[in-house]
């Protein structure tokens, strides 16, 4: 319930510096830019935190998966199946 919304003023701060490093480091800024706690929808820092570390976990092996196509397609095997099944490993990754 809302007793659980608590401000947390330093991690907002944290979070909004990191933002501009990041948003100034990548150019093109796609998606929200704003860091919102003590709210309904983020209701507090800890919350907050625990939603973006996700992020990594799950994309994470994706990305992995990704860069490693051109080695795994140095296998004749994977090659072809690469080949067969997705059109080469560019129409793959």
């Amino acid at each position: 319930g809302i007793q659980r919304c608590q401000s947390a003023p330093r991690v907002s701060k944290a979070m909004s510096e990191i933002l501009s490093v990041v948003k100034a480091k990548v150019g093109r800024w796609i998606g929200l830019s704003v860091v919102h706690l003590g709210d309904r929808d983020v209701p507090n820092a800890l919350i907050f935190i625990d939603k973006y570390t996700q992020v990594p976990r799950l994309l994470g092996p994706i990305a992995r998966t990704l860069d490693e196509i051109d080695r795994l397609a140095e296998d004749s095997d994977l090659n072809v199946y690469m080949e067969e099944n997705f059109g080469g490993k560019e129409k793959l990754r």
